[in-house]
């Protein structure tokens, strides 16, 4: 399989990269590169930065084919005018950017996910900038444990804030350095025991039928009647969807498993008409430009939905997730088959929706 990279003809700081047709994998690993744009099946272009061809190189290994001579076009590096007063502290501190750069590379190489990496950096520099005339190397258990009680007396933290912020800390220290755990064995906040918001039957079927446009009502369906995640209806493809098996297949869910749920009649039906007047390409629900659909843009159809319906008003899009999951069990359908569907590891999680429906039925 050969992956060819060029120069964009009218861009030299673009890059074009050409994939197979069938090279699925590859297209789901290009979610970690910025600014990478989907023109047509198998071709993207991208901004070409210092760190982007190494990354491709070690991305693609053998099967990546570069066909133009990086000594002509060099990559585009931004050089921005130092001032006093907009100096970020990482640019005044580079063994900081070193630091980030190692936890960033450390990330990548074990390709978990763009949020996981994003997160993990905005955590990190948060956490060096804290310590401005400290060598990271040198920050010790005491001052780790001294700033996270900083977070939660001062800046008054939650506990999911606190626990990312600690899984970003230990991330570096463990991972990337190699030190052992228990030099940094913080003591993690219990988790609230709260019942997720569920909507009604009925709640549902408004807020679908408040959108009159067919592929923003498809998605929402979509996301409902298989019970799936934001992440997981953005990476959906056109062959994912199973008709002749009712199932939809979740490639690479949380945690990088794979699995089944439902595709169900009512649903194929919308499906098949949005599929007839969109022709999606390889992304089942694609742009405006051809690549993913945006996060941003099915959180806004929601929102937009729930108020012009006149419910759900505390409710976000995985509220149609958790209800999908109640409405299941209200029905009769047995709590191992909806832990299947949903993708949970532990049936633990599950058995919440248990109080969920016991609740609405009393």
């Amino acid at each position: 399989m050969k992956i060819s990279i060029s120069i964009h003809p009218k861009y030299p700081y673009r890059l074009q990269l050409h994939l197979p047709v069938k090279a699925s994998y590859w297209v789901d690993q290009l979610q970690g590169i910025k600014h990478v744009h989907h023109h047509a099946e198998g071709h993207y272009s991208m901004m070409y930065f210092p760190n982007t061809l190494p990354y491709l190189k070690q991305l693609f290994g053998e099967a990546l084919s570069i066909e133009f001579d990086e000594a002509v076009y060099p990559p585009r590096v931004f050089e921005k005018v130092a001032q006093k007063s907009k100096v970020s502290k990482e640019a005044a501190l580079p063994k900081y950017a070193r630091a980030i750069e190692e936890l960033e590379q450390w990330i990548r190489l074990k390709q978990y996910s763009y949020a996981t990496l994003k997160s993990y950096k905005l955590c990190f520099r948060k956490f060096l900038w804290h310590f401005n005339d400290i060598d990271p190397k040198e920050i010790s258990k005491a001052q780790i444990s001294d700033y996270i009680y900083h977070l939660i007396k001062e800046k008054n933290i939650s506990e999911s804030a606190q626990n990312q912020m600690i899984n970003a800390i230990k991330c570096y220290y463990e991972k990337v350095l190699g030190r052992p755990r228990e030099l940094y064995d913080i003591t993690r906040p219990k988790k609230k025991q709260s019942l997720p918001q569920v909507l009604s039957t009925e709640e549902v079927r408004k807020i679908l039928e408040a959108v009159p446009n067919l592929k923003h009502r498809t998605i929402l369906m979509a996301v409902y009647s298989g019970g799936l995640r934001l992440g997981e209806i953005l990476k959906l493809r056109v062959p994912d969807v199973w008709e002749d098996q009712q199932k939809i297949f979740i490639k690479g869910g949380k945690n990088k498993k794979d699995r089944y749920t439902l595709l169900s009649k009512q649903f194929i039906t919308i499906l098949n008409q949005y599929i007839k007047a969109y022709d999606p390409k390889y992304w089942l629900f694609e742009g405006q430009t051809g690549g993913q659909y945006s996060a941003s843009s099915v959180q806004h159809i929601f929102r937009a939905a729930t108020a012009k319906a006149d419910v759900g008003h505390f409710a976000t899009l995985h509220t149609l997730r958790h209800s999908f999951a109640t409405h299941l069990l209200e029905a009769g359908v047995d709590i191992r088959y909806i832990q299947e569907l949903l993708g949970h590891s532990h049936i633990d999680t599950t058995v919440i929706y248990t109080h969920v429906a016991q609740n609405r039925l009393s």
